[in-house]
């Protein structure tokens, strides 16, 4: 099959998404029938899977193992680590540029989903032979540790501007009161996503002119 094709039907994949069996119709239709049993996994590396599949006669028993790992890897790396780093990115080029800079992250964000999608195939295959391999030997050594500490830094830097477009407003408002009680009550009801909440008040609160 050819890689574009691969590529495509890797966009597709979650419209065959099914509470039952997960992922199987979208596997199934993406090695074309090679696989046809439960599976659920991170969709981005789903070429991979399929690659590791191809023409393998080990292939499904290959993925049972892999599938987990992949799905446990998938998302630390786009849910935890690259989405984050894009959105935080995203909102430092606001504050700083007040442009459509902002969007470079995302697209970036986008562009190496799509490299992955589009080369995973031919990764798997490559690799079908060592899956040992298969990740150890980019994802902790190259990728991990540096975008952690971009997501650590980028979050560090933002929560100090924040925190001082705050003290900013808590001084020049009389809607402090209401401004710290919302901040506050985000903070106890939605944890984590508070602080993206937070921010996105701040670009409110200083586009209206307040």
């Amino acid at each position: 099959m050819d890689k574009h094709v691969y590529f495509l039907k890797s966009l597709l994949l979650q419209t065959l998404f099914s509470k039952d069996d997960m992922q199987r119709f979208g596997f199934k239709s993406l090695t074309s029938g090679k696989y046809d049993d439960h599976i659920n996994t991170n969709p981005f590396f789903a070429g991979v899977i399929a690659g590791i599949i191809g023409e393998n006669p080990k292939g499904p028993s290959l993925v049972r193992l892999i599938a987990p790992i992949s799905a446990m890897l998938g998302d630390d790396l786009f849910w935890n680590l690259l989405k984050p780093v894009a959105l935080y990115s995203s909102l430092a080029l606001f504050l700083l540029f007040r442009d459509w800079s902002l969007l470079i992250p995302l697209i970036l964000y986008n562009v190496v989903t799509f490299i992955l999608r589009f080369n995973g195939f031919e990764y798997g295959k490559r690799k079908s032979s060592s899956i040992k391999d298969l990740y150890s030997e980019w994802y902790f050594k190259k990728v991990q540790k540096p975008l952690h500490k971009a997501k650590v830094f980028l979050f560090g830097i933002l929560s100090v501007f924040i925190a001082l477009m705050l003290i900013k407003y808590l001084q020049k408002h009389i809607l402090y009161a209401i401004i710290l009680s919302l901040i506050l009550s985000m903070t106890l009801l939605l944890k984590s996503r508070a602080f993206l909440l937070i921010c996105i008040l701040m670009l409110i609160l200083n586009l209206t002119g307040f």
